[in-house]
């Protein structure tokens, strides 16, 4: 009898360990074939042809991230794990800086530095000076250099679809979620697995998030605008407004997905995986996402606007010793005076003085592939990658 009860303990833990493989080797199948299963779909199958190998793989879109989930069982145990992921990571042919072919020369000024591959216009790179600030380096660009194309890449489809309108649509219109209608979110704490169904607060009025903790499956959206105070505690947690403003000192880790403006006061600390996406669909040239002077960004910076060249708007601008670890993109006219380490696609750049505007010059701007860690998975937002790694554990 003891012998008995003894080989039935032993072949549990062994069908546990099977299990908990299994769901190891879907994450890596999930990871090797992004396209093994569509955003929102699901697939069951067996790995080795077995009875006791099946899994299921889902995916589903978190903000701009895919969140896979890899689950498999025997008899009552079940093994499920869940991560973010993303198909932008670091190598050697990794382009730090993309300016399109306008045929119009850059300029860098002062302190500048431009290291790693660069796609630039064929007019080249030029020492310059503004206000007196001549060039400071011996060499214009550390890296090889190529000559961009005339288009400026876009988006792909799936990420251009992430609105504020299409977050109402699917969340408050189609109303398949709990929903809370708030004003402000003071004096909480909530923590929602991704197991479980999504969380959505909802207003629409202005929405002030502070003294609270917020964490996981939750979304905030509000039909005017959300305000984070320094005091709240946000992780993995999306935001959904036409304006969004991130107050002084804020530390944490978030989406922001606003139409008109985001701000970043001074002094924030966005935590890997952050992102900043301005979508903004209007030709106003009213669209605006301002990263203050010494916050610092893990993560990516989008925005997605109508170009019009010749209103010389900017319609995002990176402050002196504000600093961006990641992949940074703009459609729009592009003003950095900060620190870029990854990677950088403008569509146009835009210096302001107090003496005036100049196009393609750059002023103690730093666009540095090297600070880049090996860790750091983002998202490929132009193209479909042929693999993906994991940005985050999730529960």
């Amino acid at each position: 009898m003891a012998s008995y009860l003894n080989s039935n303990f032993v072949s549990g833990i062994q069908n546990k360990e099977k299990v908990i493989d299994n769901v190891q080797s879907g994450l890596l199948l999930a990871l090797s074939k992004p396209d093994i299963t569509e955003n929102e779909g699901e697939i069951t199958l067996s790995l080795f042809g077995g009875l006791f190998d099946t899994i299921r793989i889902s995916k589903k879109r978190w903000g701009i991230f895919d969140l896979v989930i890899v689950s498999s069982g025997f008899q009552n145990f079940l093994f499920k794990k869940m991560a973010f992921v993303g198909g932008f990571y670091k190598t050697e042919n990794m382009t730090a800086f993309y300016l399109p072919d306008q045929k119009r020369a850059l300029a860098v000024c002062g302190n500048t530095l431009i290291h790693g591959k660069c796609m630039l216009p064929s007019a080249g790179v030029k020492s310059g000076q503004i206000e007196g600030r001549f060039y400071e380096r011996n060499n214009t660009v550390y890296g090889n250099v190529f000559i961009s194309e005339s288009e400026f890449p876009s988006l792909r489809t799936e990420i251009k679809g992430i609105s504020v309108n299409a977050i109402i649509k699917k969340y408050i219109f189609d109303n398949y979620h709990s929903t809370y209608i708030i004003s402000d979110i003071t004096e909480s704490v909530k923590k929602n697995s991704f197991q479980e169904e999504t969380l959505i607060y909802y207003d629409e009025g202005p929405t002030l998030i502070r003294n609270t903790v917020l964490e996981g499956n939750i979304i905030i959206i509000s039909e005017t605008k959300i305000t984070v105070d320094s005091s709240a505690v946000l992780t993995d947690v999306i935001l959904c407004a036409p304006v969004i403003r991130i107050k002084k000192n804020y530390k944490g880790s978030l989406q922001c997905i606003a139409s008109d403006s985001i701000t970043l006061d001074g002094e924030c600390y966005l935590k890997y995986p952050s992102v900043l996406f301005l979508n903004h669909s209007s030709k106003d040239g009213q669209e605006y996402l301002q990263i203050e002077e010494k916050s610092r960004i893990i993560g990516l910076v989008i925005v997605n606007t109508c170009f019009d060249p010749d209103k010389k708007h900017i319609s995002c601008h990176i402050s002196e010793g504000a600093s961006i670890t990641g992949q940074v993109y703009c459609n729009g006219f592009f003003s950095i005076k900060g620190n870029i380490y990854g990677s950088l696609y403008a569509k146009g750049i835009l210096l302001k003085t107090s003496s005036g505007l100049y196009e393609n010059y750059l002023l103690d701007a730093v666009i540095d592939e090297r600070l880049l860690q090996d860790y750091y998975a983002g998202i490929d937002l132009i193209e479909i990658s042929a693999s993906q790694k994991i940005m985050k554990w999730v529960y």
